[in-house]
């Protein structure tokens, strides 16, 4: 009873009058707000699944480093495109001339810095592009008994334009540094997956010596 003589208020029936007047403007005002909730939630749902499509066909390369001999480079996989036999040839003349005792063994070459590259990702790589820096010492043994330069630094860039597949790895020979008597690589980077997708290289750094040279 109470209820319908709330209902039957004059401020009340004018409210009701008004609803249903606007009724289907009323349903249709609800039913966009429940469609713009849907619409947002849906765009949110693909977003994410997106992201987790994205992570599953991410690329993933690893990269390591290592010196081969000259029977190494014939190893399965090995590319020697990229060889430069030209990079570091005038430390290879002053090593030759400052201890000719060496040259006889031919201890000046057959030593290859080489990057190893394994991609454990989700999707091929189409394209690897390396800046390297190698900075190249004397021995203070070496500076104070030959007179030779303390120090030197070169620069190299590669760009290896091939497809790398999932689960595949390559090896690339970069240089010679049989003649370097001390020698500090800084390797920085990128590669680019097949979907155009780009990756930073974490900066690769090794020091190694040849201790015939010290």
């Amino acid at each position: 009873m109470t209820i319908l003589q709330a209902i039957n208020q004059p401020e009340n029936t004018g409210f009701l009058n008004w609803c249903s007047v606007n009724f289907m403007n009323i349903i249709t005002t609800i039913a966009a707000i429940i469609n713009a909730c849907y619409v947002l939630y849906t765009i949110k749902t693909f977003k994410e699944i997106k992201k987790q499509t994205d992570l599953q066909l991410k690329a993933h390369l690893s990269f390591d480093t290592k010196v081969f001999k000259d029977s190494e480079l014939t190893k399965p996989n090995t590319n020697k495109e990229y060889l430069d036999l030209s990079f570091g040839s005038d430390w290879k003349k002053s090593m030759q001339i400052a201890f000719p005792e060496l040259s006889d063994p031919g201890l000046f070459d057959g030593a290859y810095y080489c990057i190893i590259i394994a991609n454990y990702g989700n999707t091929e790589v189409k394209q690897i592009s390396f800046e390297i820096e190698v900075i190249i010492e004397n021995s203070k043994n070496i500076v104070d008994t030959k007179k030779l330069t303390t120090k030197e630094t070169k620069n190299t860039i590669i760009k290896v334009n091939e497809i790398l597949c999932k689960s595949a790895s390559i090896i690339i020979p970069v240089f010679s540094i049989a003649a370097f008597p001390i020698y500090t690589v800084l390797i920085n980077g990128k590669y680019v997956d097949v979907r155009n997708q780009e990756y930073s290289i974490l900066q690769i750094k090794d020091k190694k010596e040849n201790k015939y040279l010290q």
